[in-house]
């Protein structure tokens, strides 16, 4: 096996893991996309054509810690670009709203999905 095979497997199981942690992330706790979904609209509402995810996912912190009373949301830095993502195949009609870099490892075929460089998936993934 080749060094640069060995270490494409080794990144893509690495993506992978990081991907199923988010899941499940994401399944405990659905409050947060729905607040991220929220804040990505009222960007594009005010005019915004690209945003940054990470700017998004900074407000929905500061709003956690700074304006509320309840839970302290500890989101990884990581589970960002997935939350861009999600996002962006929902919202097909937004185009690439948020600039994405291909994750280390992460399928190339994915990572155009997520850009919205194929629209027939797009469609059917948000349907």
């Amino acid at each position: 096996m080749t060094d640069i095979f060995r270490q494409n497997l080794i990144d893509f199981k690495k993506w992978d893991e990081t991907k199923g942690k988010f899941r499940k992330f994401h399944f405990a706790n659905p409050h947060i996309y729905q607040t991220f979904s929220i804040y990505s609209w009222d960007a594009a509402k005010a005019g915004h054509k690209v945003f940054s995810h990470w700017l998004i996912m900074n407000r929905i912190r500061w709003d956690s810690l700074i304006q509320t009373d309840g839970e302290k949301y500890k989101i990884p830095n990581e589970y960002i670009a997935f939350y861009a993502r999600m996002f962006m195949i929902r919202h097909p009609q937004l185009g690439a709203f948020f600039k994405i870099k291909r994750m280390k490892g992460e399928p190339y075929d994915v990572w155009l999905r997520s850009k919205n460089e194929t629209t027939e998936f797009d469609n059917r993934a948000s349907a």
